[in-house]
């Protein structure tokens, strides 16, 4: 008589079940077979001869398949069993799953195999999820960590973090701590055409309070308020090749810049006024309130007057009820603005990233639909363009 073989021979196995439940009892369901060849045995599945058993995310289904339960998880000696009433079929397979999960338990296909000749498949009653799983502990320990840090960094500074953790540090220790001070990059605001080997700079002075203590800016505050006439500073120049005039100075331009954001375009209007091009400058500016913060006023209107700009709309947002900003003063005049567009003019942006940037963008948009007809497809696309083509630039920060 032939010596029986035990030997068995994985040929799928889920490797995350021990990691990812407590598993209870296990049992071993196997496939009644005439034959003990396999058709195909990939991808979580056993292709049989006359039966078939897949794996399929957390369930396991059988057809013509016995259960024997293991003795004591003991898998070599378990008495096998063949009681008539165990062959499963589909149905009672999915009523077995039922029965588990109406307990809180699921049925977790762990492995499958080849046993003596036939495919066997393992099953386990698992009870839950792992929650104390070392991984998933550490895992969220850390970023529980990272979301604190986070909460605590948010809008405070390194005299913040001494305050809260007062420790005694050597000079080394101290500066170690500290990265150096990135430099400040401040858009040029004059033209050397108009004001020689001078460079003219709009620094707004940057104070706030937060956390009980009045903050600083550390470039601008040390301009406005530390530096005096006659004092040094070491300043170097960052040429923007993607953010000049147009080669054409007869191409129309439409200037976007509130705040300190219109530095640039005051060096635009020098230019083109020392060089007497012809195009036409629209410029849209915003601030706070007209009495404090229309910077450069006496330029503009001078501008105006003489014909080198053609066209000023201001926003400035807390002089009534409602605030109003640039991005609505460029929906007023949609009309104009696409328009202009439509002569070839260039677009400039220059400013703050965080808002203002993206919600020009956004009403460059809806003028481009509104009045071209072309929906939001055709704008977004209309846009994409005029970028590639050198007409929409930004200096953003």
């Amino acid at each position: 008589m032939a010596e029986r073989d035990n030997s068995l021979k994985i040929l799928s196995e889920n490797r995350q079940a021990g990691h990812n439940y407590f598993l209870l009892d296990r049992f071993e369901a196997g496939m009644v077979l005439t034959g003990t060849e396999v058709k195909a045995a990939k991808d979580n599945k056993i292709q049989l001869k006359e039966a078939y058993g897949a794996v399929l995310g957390d369930e396991a289904w059988l057809v013509n398949a016995h259960i024997s339960q293991y003795s004591h998880g003991n898998r070599e000696n378990h008495p096998p069993v063949r009681n008539r009433k165990l062959l499963l079929h589909r149905r009672e397979i999915d009523k077995l799953l039922v029965q588990t999960r109406d307990k809180g338990l699921q049925l977790i296909p762990t492995k499958i195999y080849l046993k003596n000749g036939k495919i066997k498949c393992e099953l386990a009653l698992a009870k839950g999820k792992k929650l104390h799983d070392k991984r998933e502990t550490e895992r969220k320990r850390t970023a529980e960590d990272e979301a604190r840090a986070t909460e605590f960094l948010r809008d405070r500074q390194f005299i913040d973090l001494l305050e809260a953790a007062p420790n005694r540090l050597t000079t080394d220790q101290l500066t170690g701590l500290l990265r150096p001070l990135p430099p400040r990059l401040y858009s040029v605001a004059s033209s050397r055409a108009a004001v020689g080997e001078e460079a003219h700079l709009l620094i707004g002075a940057v104070r706030w309070h937060s956390h009980g203590r009045v903050r600083h800016g550390v470039a601008s505050v040390d301009v406005a308020e530390r530096r005096g006439p006659g004092s040094t500073l070491p300043v170097y120049v960052k040429p923007n090749p993607h953010f000049r005039l147009p080669a054409n100075p007869d191409t129309p331009i439409i200037m976007i810049g509130p705040g300190t954001g219109v530095a640039p375009f005051r060096a635009f209007l020098q230019q083109r006024e020392a060089a007497g091009a012809r195009g036409r400058n629209w410029l849209f500016f915003g601030a706070r309130r007209f009495t404090h913060d229309f910077l450069y006023q006496l330029e503009w209107q001078d501008w105006l007057q003489s014909g080198v700009l053609n066209r000023i709309d201001l926003a400035f947002s807390r002089d009534q009820r409602s605030k109003i900003y640039v991005q609505h003063r460029m929906w007023e005049a949609r009309r104009d603005v696409f328009r202009w567009l439509e002569e070839g003019a260039t677009v400039y942006v220059c400013g703050d990233a965080k808002a203002m940037a993206k919600d020009v963008h956004a009403t460059l948009l809806r003028v481009i639909a509104d009045q071209s007809g072309r929906g939001e497809g055709g704008a977004a696309g209309y846009l994409r363009d005029a970028q590639r083509a050198g007409r929409y630039l930004r200096d953003v920060y």
